[in-house]
């Protein structure tokens, strides 16, 4: 979860647990406690690639060189 700490507030996840949103996770007692490969498994699903247009603008840009 460190790599999420400064990202994600405790509040937040909360608000995702009550939606059946946000990463898998488990509860002993009050603790919440999350799995890292849960949160790689979550963090991986939400990753985005470029659309087919946008790389096609991209490749069409000069580029920061002038060559």
């Amino acid at each position: 979860m460190a790599r999420y700490r400064n990202a994600l507030t405790a509040g937040t996840l909360r608000n995702w647990r009550s939606k059946g949103q946000g990463p898998a996770f488990t509860r002993i007692g009050k603790a919440v406690l999350y799995a890292r490969a849960d949160l790689e498994d979550w963090e991986a699903q939400r990753r985005s690639r470029p659309s087919q247009q946008a790389c096609e603008l991209s490749e069409s840009e000069p580029s920061p060189s002038g060559s």
